[in-house]
């Protein structure tokens, strides 16, 4: 998990306004960003994404919370 932390790109650790204010598009966009990147880094293929639940939708609530981004607190903040 931390290999892959390490490796996230910018724009991925860089959380957007609208995120971090409870969008939820903003939101949605980004866990799709993020799912993308964990499964491109780990070889999934889009017949494997097409296909149903991928590792990266999977871990990235975890990868979320190891960079202080947890979507849980995002959905209190959009409800409130």
């Amino acid at each position: 998990m931390s290999d892959l932390v390490d490796r996230l790109p910018d724009r991925l650790l860089d959380l957007d306004p609208e995120v971090q204010e409870g969008d939820p598009i903003g939101l949605k966009h980004y866990i799709r960003e993020l799912t993308e990147f964990i499964d491109d880094q780990l070889g999934v293929t889009e017949l494997a994404r097409s296909r149903g639940e991928t590792p990266g939708q999977r871990i990235a609530p975890e990868v979320m919370r190891v960079i202080g981004a947890d979507a849980a607190q995002w959905y209190r903040v959009m409800l409130s």
